[in-house]
């Protein structure tokens, strides 16, 4: 069972979810959204009837003094726990993007979230990143920063018995550290420096 996120066509503004039953020899349209300047990021699928997209809205504010384009990022939840049947939202707060999020169960997951600026105001940069927790399907978690100067972290693994990772681009090393946590994200060890990263993968 593989479910997929993405455009329907190249550039487009409808956002569609497939799903594959035979192990991606076909797919289905199980769901579509126009959508504006939404960001789908990521999507889980921990059991057969339950979806869990990140994804996040640029709403248009206006340009900065240099022209550039300014936008306030507003992360959310698209879930559906019946199979694609109905979806609902739930918002956090905004000035936030979701780098990504991993589900255990359909109750229990986690995601990785960065704080970012818009043009009147600009201290959500001085932030690290939160990892977030649920227990309950995204109607509620728990919100622990990661360790200062830790921003922009794109994959979060999730392992048993409350071990996760995830890596940051280190300016003071000049390169890419991974990180750990044994206690389900409450610390956090930095370990080796990897020159260049796009993206991990484990066997265990």
């Amino acid at each position: 069972d593989i479910a997929a996120i993405g455009e329907s066509t190249q550039n487009s503004f409808l956002r569609v979810v497939r799903r594959s039953t035979d192990s991606g020899q076909t797919w289905q349209r199980i769901y579509s959204q126009r959508v504006a300047w939404d960001h789908w990021d990521s999507i889980a699928h921990p059991t057969a009837s339950e979806y869990v997209i990140s994804a996040d809205t640029q709403n248009y504010y206006g340009q900065d003094h240099n022209g550039n384009y300014e936008n306030r990022d507003h992360a959310y939840f698209l879930i559906s726990s019946d199979s694609g049947i109905s979806w609902t939202q739930q918002y956090l707060d905004t000035n936030t993007v979701i780098n990504d999020v991993v589900m255990l169960s359909a109750t229990t997951g986690a995601a990785l979230v960065s704080h970012t600026c818009n043009i009147y105001d600009s201290l959500p940069y001085q932030l690290p990143d939160d990892l977030i927790v649920t227990r309950d399907g995204w109607k509620s978690w728990t919100v622990t920063p990661l360790p200062n100067g830790v921003k922009y972290c794109e994959q979060l693994f999730s392992f048993q018995n409350g071990i996760l990772g995830t890596y940051f681009y280190s300016g003071a090393d000049t390169a890419y550290r991974y990180l750990k946590s044994t206690d389900g994200g409450i610390s956090w060890s930095k370990l080796g420096v990897i020159l260049i990263i796009s993206e991990m993968c484990f066997l265990n």
